[in-house]
């Protein structure tokens, strides 16, 4: 409901109203950044009363793996070509940009000609 709150009260409340919302959360702003566009004026607010957007940058960094370090489980995974150790799926595993390019395709669309597919990478 906070977050809510504060939304919806910069969005469509006049600058005394947003001040004193504002207040709720210890963040006072000048009537230069009240006069500010929506968008700004928005990323300011929600900026100032819950502080920096890194949240799912951080989430994403301790938890999904690089590509490196995740390689070799999704290749014993997914990949159905040679097992390793073929070179194909070593050079797959290390990572090696200088390999053969190797594409994972996730999913078939059918066409309106019989029999093929267009695939998504």
């Amino acid at each position: 409901e906070p977050l809510y709150k504060l939304y919806t009260s910069i969005l469509g409340e006049e600058n005394a109203t947003i001040s004193a919302v504002l207040a709720e959360y210890g963040v006072k702003l000048s009537k230069g950044e009240l006069g500010m566009d929506i968008q700004p004026l928005l990323k300011r607010c929600l900026s100032a009363a819950y502080g920096p957007a890194t949240g799912l940058c951080d989430s994403l960094v301790m938890h999904v793996p690089s590509a490196r370090a995740g390689s070799r489980a999704k290749i014993m995974q997914h990949y159905t070509g040679a097992p390793p150790p073929s070179p194909v799926a070593e050079h797959m595993i290390s990572c090696n940009a200088r390999a053969p390019l190797m594409a994972n395709v996730v999913k078939l669309f059918p066409t309106t000609s019989q029999g093929t597919a267009s695939a998504s990478i």
